[in-house]
């Protein structure tokens, strides 16, 4: 793949799903990188499927049996099928093969009216077909036509099918055979692409974005100069992998090709770009980059009405609908505050780098992978002074419900506060925890911890701890009325401070504010 990518640029999501898993050694990868370069303008995935179909001895060895054999029954389309799961799953091959084979000759020149019942049993024959097949038969043969929409033009239309214009049994055959496995090809490779992107994706390296496959910046150059010697390097064997796997072993001692001068790398890296980057700022421009490509992520694919969207579909716990959307390598908790991440960006006018304030790993398209570890915040977000003084702003998340909400939520989000104001010395740090739904004994918790005195060490103490409880819905409201964090500072610090009974202060002094 890292072979591909660097002598093509990228890779299109066809040729990543179609094409690279057709390669099963360096000589395959070659010539598929010249097969794209040539004819990627007008790249034909199904004729280079075709001509792969018949480089293998056992297709050949079913073409051949095919090719011979008569008359064609279900027993034959068992044997030249190649099913791995049934051989009988191909048997109703054989009925779209005669009836095809009476409309491509016996039928080849009569009327349309002549030939319509025809047509209509061919599509009943097609429907018989298994799996995800049928549709690829359906949609070669149909071209999109209904059984009633079926009129002269369809007739003209199917006349000039591939299949309908050969001379000779033997060429019905072939182009039948080849039809068919091409098909089942396409079926299986399409069905593995998401297997495949999730193990790339494992990398960090690999981008999958605007429809193209890419290397990240670092990768892409680090991999450059020596992708054809690491392309050349065998394999290793099982013992030299045993050794590598379970003694450690560095990359560099793995292959000399890997001993690479990162001045090179880098001054590549400004040759292309047009940089004047060394080694001590290469860090901060891939992430002065990433933010960037974060930032277009959220304006293209986050906006406020998908956010909105989500928040709803989490609340409700629509988890396949959020999946679908965001992404199905992150579980839905880790979602949750990767997209209240993205909507207190928004209220804080995107200040700040929030892909460092979120405590997630991303990967290398800046979806969420892993959430917070259990010893830190879901979420740090950091204020320089403005109309409020200089904190950090905890923001704390849960799916939990009911009695399960106080007892997996109360002690972490406190100490979590209590800590990060031990180490910033700051005790205008606050916390700001979100969960669907508000358990009520939660919040009378959390409004309890203002007179709570957490330990700092050497007998200081933190004098209360800050902590503000919401529930979606309000998040939902601030994002619709526009709502910005200079003003949410204000607000809270003031509910914060406020005298109401512990009983009404919630209502008080969040929700009708609200």
């Amino acid at each position: 793949l890292i072979y591909m990518i660097e002598k093509l640029g990228y890779l299109s999501y066809d040729e990543f799903t179609y094409l690279l898993p057709l390669c099963k050694n360096k000589y395959d990868v070659r010539k598929m990188v010249e097969n794209i370069k040539a004819n990627r303008i007008g790249l034909n995935i199904n004729e280079i499927i075709r001509m792969k179909i018949f480089e293998m001895n056992n297709y050949l060895e079913a073409w051949n049996i095919f090719r011979q054999e008569y008359p064609v029954n279900e027993e034959t389309f068992e044997k030249i099928g190649l099913n791995r799961k049934s051989r009988s799953y191909d048997r109703p091959y054989n009925n779209v093969y005669h009836t095809l084979l009476e409309l491509v000759f016996r039928l080849r020149y009569n009327t349309f009216e002549e030939r319509l019942e025809k047509y209509k049993e061919l599509y009943n024959c097609c429907q018989n077909i298994s799996g995800n097949t049928r549709m690829h038969w359906i949609e070669y043969l149909f071209l999109g036509y209904r059984v009633n929409n079926f009129d002269e033009e369809f007739d003209e239309k199917f006349r000039s099918l591939d299949i309908s214009i050969v001379k000779n049994i033997i060429s019905f055959k072939q182009e039948f055979f080849t039809t068919l496995h091409l098909f089942k090809w396409k079926v299986n490779l399409k069905e593995y692409f998401d297997l495949n992107k999730r193990y790339f994706s494992l990398t960090d390296i690999i981008k999958f974005e605007d429809e193209k496959i890419e290397l990240d910046l670092l990768p892409k150059y680090y991999f450059e100069g020596i992708i054809d010697d690491l392309l050349d390097e065998k394999l290793l064997d099982e013992d030299n992998y045993r050794e590598v796997f379970y003694n450690n072993v560095s990359l560099e001692n793995m292959s000399s090709n890997y001993f690479l001068d990162i001045n090179n790398v880098v001054k590549n890296i400004n040759s292309s770009l047009g940089t004047y980057l060394t080694i001590n700022t290469i860090n901060s421009y891939v992430k002065n980059e990433r933010l960037k490509a974060f930032n277009k992520l959220i304006d293209e694919k986050f906006p406020n009405d998908k956010i909105l969207m989500l928040l709803d579909n989490i609340k409700d716990r629509n988890d396949d609908i959020v999946n679908e959307y965001v992404t199905d390598n992150a579980t839905i908790p880790t979602i949750f505050e990767y997209i209240l991440g993205i909507t207190w960006y928004r209220i804080s006018n995107k200040k700040g780098n929030i892909l460092d304030y979120m405590n997630m790993s991303l990967d290398a398209d800046l979806l969420p992978k892993t959430h917070a570890g259990g010893g830190m915040a879901d979420i740090v977000y950091k204020y320089e002074k403005d109309s409020y003084p200089k904190h950090d702003l905890l923001i704390e998340a849960t799916l939990s419900e009911s009695t399960g909400q106080r007892s997996m939520e109360m002690e972490p989000v406190s100490r979590h506060l209590g800590e990060n104001i031990k180490l910033t010395n700051n005790e205008n740090d606050y916390a700001l925890f979100v969960a669907p739904v508000l358990e009520e004994r939660i919040i009378m918790d959390f409004r309890n911890r203002k007179t709570y005195c957490y330990p700092k060490g050497n007998g200081n103490y933190t004098n209360g701890l800050k902590i503000i409880p919401i529930n979606i819905d309000i998040l939902k409201s601030l994002l619709i009325k526009n709502v910005k964090y200079d003003y949410i500072y204000s607000w809270f610090d003031k509910a914060y401070k406020s005298v109401e009974p512990d009983p009404v202060w919630f209502e008080k002094e969040i929700l009708e504010k609200v």
